[in-house]
C-alpha cells in the first residue's frame, strides 16, 4: 500500500510505521576486560573496581586476601556490556555484536579482551534472572572514544527471542513512528488501507 499525494510522489506505509511486537530487546551485564597495557582501572583510586578482578582470581584458584593487593593493577577494566537484539528476533546460538563502556577510570580499552560475561534483561530487582546471552572477545575501539568499544559477533544467544506481530485474534497493529504520530497521518493511512483492502 502507498499513500499518494501525486502519482509521482508516494510513501510506503512500512516507512511510517512499525509492527507492534517487533520491538528491540536490550541485554546488559557487568564485564571485565583484561590484557590492557597500563590503561586499565587504577584500583588505588577506586578499590570497588578491583572486586570483580579479585573474584575472577578466586574463581581461577588464585584468590587474593585483601583488595589492596591489587592496588597497582592497571591491566584490567570493569565495563558495562550491552547487546541489542534485532526487532525481528533471533534464535538460540545466533551471534550478535556487543558494546562495552568503562565504568570507572580506565583510559583505554584498546588491546583488551572481555572475560566471558553473562547478559540478562535490564530489569530491577531481578538478579536471579536466567542469562540470555554470553559475551566474550577482543575489543575493537571505534571512533574517538578509547573508553568504549565493540566486538563483532561476540555475543552468543542462549535462548530464542521470537517475535510475533499477529495477535491471537489474527489482527496486526501498526504503530506510527514518532515523527509521523498524529491523527492526520493515521487518518490518511487508515483510508488508504481500507481502500486497498
Amino acid at each position: 500500500c502507498a499513500l499518494c499525494a501525486t502519482s509521482s510522489a508516494a510513501t510506503e506505509i512500512q516507512s511510517l510505521v512499525r509492527l507492534k511486537g517487533h520491538e528491540h530487546n536490550t541485554l546488559t551485564g557487568l564485564g571485565l576486560v583484561v590484557g590492557l597495557n597500563g590503561t586499565g582501572d587504577q584500583s588505588k583510586d577506586a578499590f570497588i573496581a578491583a572486586q570483580p578482578m579479585a573474584q575472577l582470581l578466586a574463581n581461577l584458584g588464585n584468590g587474593v586476601l585483601r583488595l589492596e593487593e591489587l592496588a597497582k593493577a592497571d591491566a584490567f577494566a570493569v565495563v558495562l556490556v550491552t547487546v541489542e537484539i534485532p526487532a525481528t528476533g533471533a534464535r538460540e546460538g545466533d551471534r550478535v555484536d556487543f558494546h562495552v563502556e568503562t565504568l570507572f577510570n580506565a583510559k583505554s580499552l584498546a588491546g583488551g579482551r572481555l572475560v566471558p560475561s553473562m547478559l540478562r534483561l535490564p530489569l530491577p530487582d531481578s538478579i536471579d534472572l536466567e542469562p540470555l546471552a554470553m559475551a566474550t572477545g577482543s575489543i575493537i575501539v571505534e571512533g574517538s572514544n578509547p573508553r568504549s568499544g565493540v566486538v563483532r559477533g561476540g555475543a552468543q544467544l542462549l535462548a530464542d527471542f521470537r517475535t510475533n506481530p499477529v495477535a491471537n485474534d489474527g489482527s496486526i497493529t501498526l504503530v506510527l513512528r514518532e515523527p509521523y504520530a498524529g491523527y492526520p497521518v493515521a487518518s490518511v493511512m487508515a483510508a488508504a488501507i481500507n481502500e486497498e483492502i
